[in-house]
């Protein structure tokens, strides 16, 4: 995320700090699992828990990195 201030001397500052991704709450996972399983649009399902539609992406993206087996190749048993 990119922050500007400018101080009272008229000096504009600008920095960044990372993203970070907090898990949603109940209403949120409801609302994103809504979304994935195509009940709801995107943006309604957004709308419907107060988060954005990037914020329901994260969740999402969350749960297809958990599922994914990083260690196994293509031999594994």
């Amino acid at each position: 995320m990119k922050h500007v201030f400018t101080d009272l001397a008229g000096v504009t500052h600008t920095w960044e700090t990372p993203d970070v991704h907090r898990s949603l709450d109940t209403n949120g996972v409801m609302a994103t699992l809504n979304a994935v399983l195509g009940l709801w649009s995107l943006q309604d399902a957004a709308n419907a828990v107060g988060l954005t539609p990037q914020d329901l992406i994260h969740e999402a993206q969350a749960w297809a990195a958990a599922s994914t087996d990083i260690g196994a190749g293509p031999d594994a048993d």
